[in-house]
């Protein structure tokens, strides 16, 4: 048992190693025709599958830019330009402001 700052013991718990040790062995040992029963077996079920080249050269040269940046430490992103969103969401507001002051202007009650 160990003490913990508040004073309170706990068990410390065991290692998967020692779990696995104290476990008694419920399988017997697996005779060499069975593992190659077992072995023709999941070949006859799982069939190969062969990608695309043009997927297979795609995906060779992201992981080699990816390896490129975390060995380099670098992050590298592509240059985005907020200019145009910013002068587009001013551009939109000015107008907002434009016409709500036209039609404040237009339906106030006048005054006699």
């Amino acid at each position: 048992m160990t003490l913990t700052a508040e004073g309170s013991a706990h068990r410390k718990l065991p290692s998967w190693q020692e779990l696995a040790a104290r476990m008694p062995n419920r399988h017997p040992q697996t005779t060499d025709e069975e593992l190659d029963a077992f072995e023709t077996t999941l070949q006859r079920t799982l069939r190969p599958v062969n990608a695309p080249v043009d997927f297979r050269q795609g995906l060779r040269r992201n992981l080699a830019v990816a390896a490129q940046r975390q060995y380099t430490g670098m992050q590298v992103e592509a240059h985005r330009s907020y200019r145009q969103g910013i002068l587009i969401g001013t551009s939109i507001g000015l107008a907002g402001l434009v016409v709500g002051i036209l039609l404040y202007l237009f339906f106030k009650p006048h005054k006699s």
